[in-house]
């Protein structure tokens, strides 16, 4: 099971759209599986493993960066 990536340099809102994308495969993946999907998203996004868990996590809620 691989999650949905394009392999290209991506923008935040890229990066936020692909972890979107893959929420509900994560939720209902196993643990090997959920483990395969974080270390795609890692390499891709270049986030953290612990924040792209909290992404992954976020029900519903729209994911929003606070501009100054």
């Amino acid at each position: 099971m691989k999650a949905v990536i394009p392999h290209q340099n991506l923008n935040s809102r890229q990066k936020k759209t692909i972890i979107e994308a893959n929420q509900k495969l994560y939720k209902r993946s196993s643990k090997k599986e959920k483990t395969i999907i974080l270390n795609e998203l890692e390499s891709i996004t270049g986030y953290s493993r612990k924040y792209i868990i909290y992404l992954l996590n976020v029900h519903n809620r729209v994911i929003k960066r606070i501009e100054h």
